[in-house]
């Protein structure tokens, strides 16, 4: 069994009985889901030739569920399947009475290819663009299914994403993103009138653009190690502006791993690091501190800086002994960190976050004290 098929097991061995309890619906309760679902696939074909002009037939109807501890709740609201010349889409609209007030995705992928190509107009370079729902569904999450409410007819492209699309995501290979004027078009476009949050990535190689989950893309992305620039455009939040962000990354190399390093404060100045090989030292030293009898699994290195600083370390899977790629969790793998701060060590094996071929950990630094890092196998 592989990585990705123990994953799926053991999601599916925690999630059968919730998925069980799902199904308990009383008598009435479900004869009541079945009219609500008959209703709401008449409202789908109404609300389907009113908005676009043409009869589509009806494949599939499941009510809605809100999502409880033990168990989800129907709701009157409905997903409607339907098929038009071939093409399947979803309508979500109501079962509670008659209505043609509704959302669906029939147009979905001619408004995504408008939005890259505005995008790309603007900044060009465009690889990936991910773009992630306004949650209408409580079935519906993410970037499953975007479900618009106005029709789009090539010169509304800003309404047609408002109350559709929360946040996108845009990746580019390596590229300057420095300059905040570029973007003023786009800010205005998907930020103030669409209420949009837009974030830009600039990507150090192609590793990104080979991911096939978005929400994996976006994680790895957020990381130094894949990613040399990222702008968010700023945009209107529940009538509030949040401002605009921009983060250059300055990654570099020691020994085995990259990292990148940041003041704690703006007084402070761009902080000093020194680093250096050491020894690895007994690794019961972190007995009881998160780990016990664990085993060496990588080299270890000293950092020292001349002012209070946090560092990112971006540490090789594959340079790590009996690394745990087999569990979620990495739960065998710990990131031991003993710091010394006037004579006193103070230990922690914390277990580790991964971002696709990189183990990422953060070690907190104060004015030149000494922080020692390697990695440690934990029996299971």
């Amino acid at each position: 069994m592989n990585r990705k098929q123990k994953c799926s097991a053991v999601f599916m061995l925690f999630a059968l009985p919730y998925l069980l309890l799902t199904a308990c619906d009383s008598r009435e309760q479900k004869a009541l889901n079945a009219q609500r679902e008959a209703q709401a696939s008449a409202n789908a074909q109404a609300y389907i030739k009113q908005k676009y002009g043409f009869t589509a037939a009806v494949t599939n109807a499941e009510v809605d569920r809100r999502h409880g501890w033990i168990s989800t709740q129907p709701l009157s609201d409905v997903l409607v399947q339907m098929q038009y010349e071939n093409r399947d889409f979803t309508v979500y609209i109501t079962g509670e009475g008659e209505s043609v007030s509704g959302a669906d995705n029939y147009q979905a992928e001619e408004i995504r290819q408008a939005v890259f190509d505005t995008v790309n107009a603007e900044i060009p370079g465009l690889r990936q663009l991910d773009l992630y729902a306004v949650r209408k569904a409580e079935r519906l999450s993410g970037t499953e299914t975007q479900l618009f409410e106005i029709r789009y007819d090539g010169s509304n492209l800003s309404a047609v994403l408002s109350g559709a699309v929360a946040a996108m995501r845009c990746y580019y290979p390596d590229t300057d993103f420095s300059d905040g004027t570029d973007f003023a078009a786009l800010e205005k476009l998907l930020g103030m009138e669409s209420g949009i949050r837009t974030t830009f990535y600039a990507c150090r190689d192609d590793y990104i653009f080979s991911l096939t989950e978005p929400q994996l893309r976006e994680w790895c992305a957020s990381h130094a190690v894949y990613c040399t620039e990222q702008r968010t455009l700023a945009y209107i939040l529940n009538g509030r502006t949040v401002e605009a962000e921009y983060n250059a990354f300055d990654l570099r190399q020691y020994g085995d791993f990259y990292y990148s390093a940041a003041s704690d404060s703006k007084e402070n100045g761009n902080a000093v690091l020194q680093f250096q090989e050491v020894t690895p030292g007994d690794p019961a030293r972190f007995d009881g501190y998160g780990t016990r009898n664990a085993q060496i699994a990588s080299k270890a290195y000293q950092i020292t800086a001349d002012a209070p600083a946090k560092v990112k370390i971006y540490y090789p899977c594959s340079a790590i002994e009996q690394f745990d790629y087999d569990s979620s969790t990495h739960s065998h793998t710990r990131f031991a960190v003993c710091s010394i701060t006037d004579g006193t060590e103070r230990f922690h094996a914390d277990m580790v976050s991964v971002a696709g071929e990189y183990v990422c950990a953060e070690i907190s630094l104060r004015k030149d004290a000494a922080s020692t890092f390697e990695f440690l196998y934990q029996p299971g």
